[in-house]
């Protein structure tokens, strides 16, 4: 399995105030620790859970061994020390590997 850790920015619920929904799932606006920006389906089980400022483990692992699009499905909530020191390592790692990383400019024409 293949997991992504981020911070939730918003909860989208299949049944909010601001949300008209055609289907009965919940999503989340998430920023992910290598500093993508996602919309992702939050797991039924933990739906009701979920809120801003919640640090989450997204599954990002084939949806089956035939098709390679990923699930991207929320599937763990970490709070406190958990989800601090998680995210804190991911970020960590991000910014050391964005120092060493060198581009290579290439001539057109």
């Amino acid at each position: 399995m293949v997991y992504h850790i981020g911070v939730v920015e918003r909860v989208y619920p299949c049944n909010g105030d601001d949300v008209i929904s055609a289907e009965d799932s919940t999503e989340a606006r998430v920023w992910m620790w290598d500093e993508n920006l996602m919309i992702l389906k939050v797991h039924p089980s933990i739906a009701d859970k979920i809120k801003e400022g919640d640090y989450v483990l997204a599954d990002y692992y084939p949806s089956s061994e035939d098709a390679p699009n990923l699930r991207r499905v929320i599937t763990k909530i970490l709070r406190g020390k958990a989800g601090e020191e998680a995210w804190r390592k991911f970020k960590d790692y991000h910014k050391k590997k964005s120092r060493t990383t060198t581009t290579t400019q290439v001539p057109y024409g």
